[in-house]
């Protein structure tokens, strides 16, 4: 898919290129939530990665809840524009808000 959403490499992120199984998936959603949340991806863009990686996990032997969770953020979103607002992106602040860095 061309137009597929192009996400910054994952070494940006903390230990993203280092981790497997159900690390990568909490990872992933950590970054994926982050991006979302910061505007540098769209609702589109973000439902369609959650999308595409929700369907790598349930190939695979590993679970995350973390994943799930942000998963379920972007699927509430799915149905009608009003979710995005009103289910979606408090969602996706609880979430970073847990996992944002204060000095």
């Amino acid at each position: 898919m061309d137009d597929a959403p192009k996400l910054p490499p994952l070494s940006q992120s903390s230990a993203a290129s280092a981790a497997t199984g159900a690390k990568l998936y909490d990872e992933l959603a950590v970054l994926l939530a982050q991006r979302y949340a910061s505007g540098e991806l769209s609702f589109e863009e973000a439902d369609y990665l959650a999308n595409q990686w929700w369907g790598m996990m349930l190939k695979g032997d590993e679970w995350s809840d973390l994943y799930y969770e942000v998963y379920e953020a972007f699927d509430a979103g799915e149905t009608r524009e009003t979710n995005v607002q009103e289910r979606t992106d408090p969602a996706i602040r609880k979430i970073v808000s847990r996992f944002n860095k204060t000095d």
